[in-house]
């Protein structure tokens, strides 16, 4: 994976989870703002539930200083390990990883 880096066989542009990351930091520092503003409403009204409005993101542009290729080198050798030694852990994202993999050697042999 290093060597694909370095030779510059895949590049973040090539995966389809650089391009959600912006959203998905986006979704989750809105619903977190929104569960942390509910719990203190909660507390100042006593009440026991508080609907929460849909979340409606702009769609931001890919976060250029998000480096998922390292991303991948850095944790593929942990999940690579779990895989085949096993583990406690269940993985309920096997299309994630089905996904990277088809994306990575897609890159590589478009070259």
């Amino acid at each position: 994976m290093e060597y694909c880096r370095d030779h510059e066989l895949v590049c973040n542009e090539g995966f389809t989870r650089w391009h959600q990351y912006a959203t998905r930091q986006a979704y989750f520092k809105q619903t977190n703002g929104q569960r942390k503003w509910a719990k203190e409403e909660m507390k100042r009204t006593e009440k026991e539930r508080i609907d929460l409005p849909e979340v409606v993101l702009e769609r931001p542009l890919p976060d250029s200083s998000y480096n998922h290729v390292q991303f991948l080198i850095d944790h593929t050798n942990k999940s690579r390990n779990d895989y085949a030694h096993g583990s406690t852990i269940l993985h309920n994202q096997v299309i994630d990883q089905f996904e990277m993999v088809s994306e990575f050697i897609n890159q590589i042999f478009s070259k």
